[in-house]
């Protein structure tokens, strides 16, 4: 396979361009004349009249709310994670021990039905009687 004439390694880095410096545009507010106007329509509509918050208990509960953080950064929802984190480890590290101790007892009940018809009668009807109650 033959290398490509432009292929990545052949090709040299580019000098990136520098773009000229915009100058923000100077805006000189309201002309007079439409500010008066503004302040003619705003006195007729009186906004500050038709502009309520909520009127009932339960709603300006709520709106007072508004500021509130949801907590996942506190001190204690951090605490409260730490705890559930490490009851969870010891909850897998149980199971895979009882997994384990399961897993060398029907084993070793095997090994013993194997030599013992009783004795592997005994163990699978304690295990059958512990599985229904």
């Amino acid at each position: 396979m033959q290398a490509n004439a432009t292929s990545y390694r052949t090709l040299k880095p580019q000098t990136c361009k520098v773009t000229p410096k915009v100058t923000p545009k100077i805006t000189r507010g309201w002309p007079p004349k439409r500010r008066a106007a503004q302040a003619t329509r705003l006195q007729k509509a009186k906004i500050w009249l038709k502009s309520t918050g909520p009127k009932t208990i339960a709603g300006k509960l709520r709106v007072a709310q508004n500021a509130l953080k949801h907590g996942r950064s506190s001190a204690a929802f951090k605490q409260q994670v730490k705890i559930l984190r490490s009851l969870l480890k010891k909850q897998r590290a149980y199971l895979k021990q009882y997994k384990l101790q399961r897993s060398l007892h029907y084993a070793l009940s095997y090994e013993a039905a194997c030599q013992s018809p009783t004795y592997a009668q005994h163990v699978f009807e304690c295990l059958h009687d512990a599985r229904a109650s």
